[in-house]
Order: C-alpha cells, then sequence, then structure tokens
C-alpha cells in the first residue's frame, strides 16, 4: 500500500489522504454521538448529528490543509508528527466547540451545538483515527521487518552501535525501516553512565566500550558501527586493537555526515579511514601551488 500511495500523483495523493480524514471525521463524530447516547441516537440528535457534520469537516480539513497534515510521508513518520497530529486534532475541536458556543449564544438556542461530551469523545476519537491511518503502514513495515529478521537471522550481523547519541539514534532508526543491508543490531555501546540500561528505538545500552569483550562473545556480535562524531583515537585504537583480538567487522560514521540530524542514514557509512585515527585534522596539499 505504501508503494501504491508512493505511485501516486502529488495531488491524487494528497486527496486520497483527505477522502480517508474526512470519512475518519465523519465517522468519529458519529461513534461519539453513538457512545454518548448509550447506542441508541435520539431522532432530534440525528438532525443535531447533521447540523454539526459539515461545520466539523470544514474546521478539521482546513486545518489539515493549512498544517500540512495531508502532506504525510507514511514511512518517514516519527513523535513530532503524532505530537502535531494531536496539536491540530486539538485546535479543531477548540474552533468546533468555539463556532456553537457563539452560533448558540446569537440565537439563544442552546440546542444548536452538540453536547460537552460529545466533543470530548469526538476529539479523542478523531485523534485515534487518524494517529492509526497515518502509522499502521510504519508500524506494519517494522513488524514485517521484524518477521524477516526472524526468518533470516542466520545471514544477518548480529551487529553493535558503538555512540548512543542522537548520530546513533538516528543511524538505528535508518536501519529499522530499511531493508538494505545485513545488521541486526543488538544495542548499544557507550562510556557515559548515565545512558547504561536505557533503551534507545528499542535496543538497550548494554555498557561501556570496556564491556566489548565481554558483550561480544555472549552475543557472538560479529559487526561494529561507529557513531561518534569524534572518538579520541588513543580509545579507538584500543578499539580496534579488540576488534583484531575478537575478529570483528567495523564501519564508521564520517564526522563530516554525523552531524547530518535527520538525514544521516546506513549509506554514508564507510570502512576506517588512516585520518580517523590521527590525533589532530590531516594536513592537505595543494598539488597545483607546488
Amino acid at each position: 500500500m505504501t508503494e501504491a500511495l508512493r505511485r501516486l500523483g502529488g495531488w491524487r495523493r494528497y486527496a486520497l489522504i483527505l477522502a480517508g480524514d474526512t470519512l475518519a471525521i465523519a465517522a468519529a463524530l458519529y461513534l461519539a454521538f453513538f457512545l454518548r447516547f448509550e447506542g441508541r441516537i435520539p431522532p432530534d440528535r440525528v438532525g443535531q448529528l447533521l447540523r454539526c457534520l459539515p461545520v466539523l469537516l470544514t474546521i478539521r480539513l482546513a486545518l489539515h490543509l493549512a498544517f500540512g497534515i495531508h502532506r504525510w510521508s507514511f514511512r518517514l513518520s516519527g513523535l513530532q508528527e503524532g505530537v502535531r497530529i494531536v496539536q491540530v486534532s486539538l485546535m479543531g475541536t477548540a474552533l468546533f466547540a468555539m463556532f456553537f458556543y457563539f452560533a448558540q449564544r446569537a440565537i439563544k438556542d442552546v440546542s444548536v451545538g452538540p453536547p460537552r461530551s460529545v466533543i470530548v469523545i469526538e476529539f479523542l476519537i478523531t485523534t485515534t483515527l487518524l494517529g492509526i491511518a497515518r502509522f499502521s503502514l510504519r508500524l506494519a513495515q517494522a513488524w514485517g521487518g521484524t518477521l524477516a529478521l526472524r526468518s533470516h537471522s542466520g545471514d544477518w550481523a548480529r551487529t553493535l552501535i558503538v555512540g548512543a547519541g542522537s548520530a546513533g539514534e538516528l543511524l538505528l532508526r535508518d536501519l529499522q525501516r530499511s531493508d538494505e543491508h545485513h545488521y541486526h543490531v543488538l544495542g548499544f555501546v557507550d562510556d557515559q553512565p548515565s545512558k547504561w540500561g536505557t533503551t534507545i528505538g528499542g535496543r538497550p545500552v548494554l555498557g561501556s566500550l570496556d564491556d566489548l569483550p565481554r558483550l561480544a562473545r555472549r552475543w557472538q556480535v560479529k559487526q561494529l558501527l561507529f557513531a561518534i562524531p569524534r572518538l579520541a583515537p588513543e580509545r579507538l585504537r584500543r578499539v580496534l586493537d579488540t576488534c583484531a583480538e575478537l575478529k570483528l567487522d567495523y564501519k564508521i560514521l564520517p564526522v563530516s555526515f554525523a552531524y547530518l540530524h535527520d538525514r544521516l542514514s546506513v549509506s554514508m557509512l564507510q570502512d576506517l579511514a588512516p585520518e580517523d585515527l590521527l590525533s589532530r585534522t590531516p594536513v592537505r596539499f595543494d598539488a597545483g601551488e607546488i
């Protein structure tokens, strides 16, 4: 389904997403009335529902367009996008409630607007449905990746990420949403004691770099991925000695790529270069000036 959405033209894709949002909002309002009146909506409340529906759709869809909720990346969505859905839904609920508050005061008829409990229930259901629609594909992809990992566990290199900072977290995120690699990430190692025992992206921080020999033997590690922007050369040499002793493969994230934040990906990993072991910036000559 993700591929089908990707192949659609821009406006067709957005129109399909907005159509899905329209159905979700309408269903949420109906369910809110249904739950409020315990499964039996009185006839006069049905008319109230029909009056509220176009107002609610206009407000919510206008906000979706204004804040780009329809421009959704199903593959790259994360926590920030989830927070944005909640914010836009809450804003829509506030405008919806304000509209009928002033409408009731203007015509002096409290039956024009929906009950307050319906407004609250509708907000909760709408937010839930929008979240399910937008994150279900990514959850299915992650679940499918887990199944693939289990079925091909013998073909994947058991891997530790060196560095539990932002670069390591972004690298893990890219590995989890990509199937173009052979790394089975078991966890992280990091020299900061405050990170030990914590979990990043569902993977634990297992200990420090000094624990590598023990961890490698215990978890049968075959690969290290260095995601530390600047590891001290002496420290790096000791780790590489450990890799040689344990016959571990390794790749490093170049310093120039480690600060790209959201654009960091597994394709940026490369084999260790000699300058990574230098304690200073390498001197480069311009042959044309000699």
